[in-house]
């Protein structure tokens, strides 16, 4: 489990909301067994979460402080931020408990590097992430698959990846996890000749047509 600390607020609406953040502080709310609790959250300690963990599912054991500090098993169940410069602007958190069945979603780690992308191929990633459902204790942090095999034209589906077991995918079997295809070549284009070549020259003189006399005596 990841530790995060937490403070009890009140509802503020959005006025208090825009005060907590100028404080560095994130509003959030847990969601669980009993009422929602509305707390706020560090943004630096939040962010550091986030570098280090990622989207993935994860359980973070709260800690929230006040006058009796109270610990609740959580994880993410939405983070909201900012279109423009994608700073978190508020946290949904899910109480939950080890012996949890949950349907979440983990990351897809590809390893190695595909045996087509060497003789030239490109490697497409379609899907990052899968749903599985297990009990909160089993959520494993990330799948792993090796795709040093994978030629050009072949490619990775759900039903390649390997879960512990208490872990079952909901994704569908057929759903491509990464492709390796041809890598499309896009031709310059072709600099202007400087000079004309002599079949050139021959039909630009009969758009002219011949020289009169006076014409080429003038240039010598």
């Amino acid at each position: 489990t990841v530790e995060i600390h937490g403070a009890l607020r009140n509802a503020g609406g959005k006025t208090g909301a825009r005060q907590m953040r100028a404080q560095g502080r994130i509003p959030a709310v847990v969601y669980g067994k009993t009422e929602s609790l509305p707390i706020s959250v560090g943004v630096r300690e939040f962010d550091t979460i986030l570098r280090k963990h990622g989207s993935g599912a994860f359980i973070l054991e709260l800690k929230i402080e006040g006058p009796e500090e109270k610990e609740r098993l959580t994880l993410l169940k939405e983070v909201q931020r900012d279109p423009i410069t994608s700073r978190v602007l508020h946290v949904d958190f899910l109480q939950i408990s080890m012996d949890q069945s949950l349907h979440v979603k983990v990351p897809v780690h590809l390893e190695g590097t595909p045996v087509g992308v060497k003789e030239g191929g490109l490697l497409e990633v379609l899907a990052r992430e899968v749903d599985v459902q297990c009990r909160a204790a089993e959520i494993p942090e990330e799948i792993t698959i090796d795709v040093s095999g994978v030629g050009i034209g072949q490619s990775v589906h759900v039903s390649d990846l390997t879960v512990p077991d208490g872990v079952a995918i909901l994704t569908p079997a057929n759903r491509v996890i990464a492709t390796v295809i041809v890598k499309i070549l896009v031709a310059e284009p072709v600099a202007a000749v400087a000079e004309a070549t002599p079949g050139e020259a021959a039909k630009e003189t009969e758009k002219k047509g011949p020289e009169a006399p006076g014409e080429a005596a003038s240039r010598s």
